[in-house]
């Protein structure tokens, strides 16, 4: 992880924040990278059918927030369109926001953020690139000193409630990362 890095936030990492309504959280957790929000994933963001409000909600915390919305490329030469398209044909059930966020990441180094960790983490792990998932980001938001062990509870407990998520544990204090997160302290 270097100060430039980009992080990609998945849909899903996007709805569980503002399902607690902590969605500028991220913008403490990540302070010094640029918070990146690819159209994909900010079409399935808005898309909530139960939330009317869920568009305004949204288009604030990326003005507040300074969100950086960025275009898929359109150039249908680039090697990052050619993943899309390859990703689309060998893993249907990926979203089109997930999808995105892999194709932008492998070929310009960026970092993802996503609960999504049976589809994406296994990508990740391939090509070599950064991945946080959403119990990492609790994790580092808590050493960070930006929450308390309830409050990371409380986002957990709302994401599954909310959001159906599902996550090896149930409770932040449960949970030991996998790899080493002492660099985003």
């Amino acid at each position: 992880m270097t100060e430039t890095n980009g992080i990609l936030l998945d849909a899903d990492i996007i709805s569980h924040f503002i399902a607690a309504s902590r969605q500028s959280l991220l913008r403490e957790v990540f302070n010094g990278h640029y918070l990146m929000l690819v159209d994909q994933v900010y079409a399935e963001s808005v898309h909530c059918p139960w939330d009317s409000s869920r568009k305004g909600i949204v288009d604030r915390w990326i003005e507040e927030c300074g969100i950086i919305r960025i275009a898929f490329p359109s150039d249908l030469s680039s090697n990052v369109v050619d993943e899309y398209f390859r990703l689309k044909a060998e893993q249907p059930r990926l979203g089109k926001g997930e999808r995105a966020c892999m194709s932008i990441a492998r070929f310009h180094r960026d970092i993802i953020a996503s609960s999504n960790f049976r589809d994406v983490a296994p990508y990740c792990s391939l090509h070599g690139i950064e991945y946080l998932g959403m119990l990492d980001v609790l994790w580092i938001a808590l050493h960070k000193g930006l929450i308390e062990e309830a409050e990371a509870n409380c986002i957990i407990e709302l994401s599954i409630r909310m959001d159906n998520a599902r996550f090896p544990v149930s409770l932040i204090e449960q949970y030991s990362p996998d790899r080493d997160l002492s660099g985003w302290l």
